[in-house]
């Protein structure tokens, strides 16, 4: 028999979050999530902040050789960035994330024919 889990995260207006961190008792947890009704954003506390987070995809393919810098403005230094193999051939050339740069990342790899293909996710 199927079971199903539901997850609920805190949820209003952004007026009404700003307003839950100022009180000691409704303050939100560290790694506590909340969504923001009227803006549609999810928001982490740290305990005292809140940070928006955001999420954003893309694909692309390998470059020949060892090394493909994939350009998105949504990368940063200190972006997290996970790959998910779209093609087989990629599977064996052990991609990795080298470096995380603002507006691009590089990854390296075994020697890629080119036209390896993969997704990719920002976080």
């Amino acid at each position: 028999m199927k079971q199903y889990v539901r997850f609920q995260q805190r949820r209003g207006t952004k007026a009404q979050i700003d307003a839950w961190q100022a009180d000691s008792i409704a303050k939100l947890q560290a790694g506590e999530l909340v969504f923001a009704s009227d803006t549609k954003k999810v928001y982490v506390s740290d305990g005292t902040n809140l940070y928006p987070v955001s999420v954003f995809t893309g694909s692309g393919t390998l470059t020949a050789g060892t090394t493909t810098t994939i350009t998105d403005v949504n990368a940063t230094s200190s972006s997290v960035i996970v790959i998910q193999p779209t093609s087989t051939a990629i599977v064996a050339l052990g991609v990795y994330v080298s470096a995380k740069n603002n507006g691009n990342f590089v990854l390296t790899h075994l020697a890629a024919a080119g036209g390896e293909s993969f997704d990719y996710v920002i976080v």
